[in-house]
């Protein structure tokens, strides 16, 4: 990835990849009749980020667990679900 000129590049592209996997859950339960959609997506997006993060401290020996990664998923989530209510409460479907 470029480099975006600070130190904290790779928590960037976290909090950015986790926003748009957040618009693209909710679109996907969006066209179910679930309840909470964001509330599910969100939780199912975190919980993923989580174990993506477990599993490169089990699995790999060149991987490590970053407890900012997973802070930097959490805020893209959340950065996801501001995102949703704005063009909810916008009707912006």
């Amino acid at each position: 990835m470029p480099s975006l000129g600070s130190s904290f590049d790779d928590k960037l592209y976290h909090l950015g990849a986790y926003t748009v996997f957040m618009l693209l859950g909710f679109n996907f339960f969006r066209q179910t009749q679930v309840k909470h959609k964001i509330l599910i997506s969100g939780t199912i997006i975190v919980l993923y980020g989580i174990i993506i993060e477990v599993l490169q401290q089990t699995l790999s020996t060149t991987r490590t667990l970053d407890a900012y990664d997973m802070l930097a998923n959490f805020i893209g989530v959340v950065v996801g679900t501001i995102i949703i209510k704005l063009m909810v409460n916008l009707k912006l479907n």
